[in-house]
C-alpha cells in the first residue's frame, strides 16, 4: 500500500490493549475512559496512560466527529479520476497536479484526495447539494487544459467510510 510512501516514518510499539483501546475510541471518540477501563477491566489510569503516550507518538492524531452528509443537504457523491499531463516535460505535468491537488485541497466539497499513477492522477470524493451542482464543479475541472481526462463514477449509497466524506457544515 502506498500510503505515506516517501516519508521514514517510525512504527509506535502498540500492544494488545493499545488496539482495543483504539477500536473503542475509533467507534465512539467520547467515550469515557472510566467504561474502557471497565470493559478491558484494567484501572482507569491505564486508560488514561495509555491514552496519552497514543496521542505523544501520533498514533491518534485527533479526536473528531461523522457528520451525516445527508442531514447537511449533500444529495449528490461521485469518485473521480483526473489525469494531467500532455506536457512535453513530464516534470511539468506533476508539478501541475501538484498546483490542482492544492486548490482541491481548499474545497469543502471535496472529502478525499490522494495521487497516483507517477503523480499525475488524482482520486477525489467530491460531494454536491445536487447533480446538478456537482456537475457544474466537475465541469470547472474539465475545462482546465492540464487536465488530460476526467472519469467520474457516481456513489449511490455508502457501505462504509463515512467518515471519509463527513463533511463540513457550511
Amino acid at each position: 500500500m502506498g500510503i505515506g510512501k516517501g516519508r521514514k516514518a517510525m512504527l509506535a510499539e502498540i500492544d494488545d490493549l493499545d488496539r482495543k483501546i483504539l477500536a473503542m475510541l475509533q467507534e465512539n471518540s467520547r467515550v469515557p475512559f472510566t467504561q474502557i477501563a471497565k470493559e478491558l477491566d484494567v484501572p482507569d489510569t491505564t486508560i488514561h496512560f495509555r491514552v496519552k503516550k497514543l496521542l505523544e507518538n501520533q498514533v491518534i492524531r485527533q479526536f473528531t466527529i461523522v457528520v451525516s452528509a445527508e442531514k447537511l443537504g449533500y444529495s449528490a457523491c461521485a469518485l473521480i479520476r483526473i489525469n494531467i499531463g500532455g506536457h512535453i516535460i513530464p516534470d511539468i505535468s506533476v508539478q501541475r497536479t501538484k498546483e490542482i491537488s492544492e486548490k482541491l485541497k481548499k474545497m469543502n466539497q471535496v472529502r478525499f484526495l490522494a495521487t497516483g499513477d507517477h503523480g499525475t492522477s488524482l482520486y477525489a470524493v467530491i460531494l454536491g447539494r445536487s447533480k446538478q451542482e456537482l456537475e457544474k464543479l466537475l465541469s470547472e475541472l474539465q475545462s482546465n487544459p492540464d487536465v488530460q481526462d476526467l472519469n467520474v463514477w457516481d456513489l449511490q449509497k455508502l457501505l462504509k467510510g463515512e467518515e471519509i466524506i463527513s463533511p463540513i457544515p457550511p
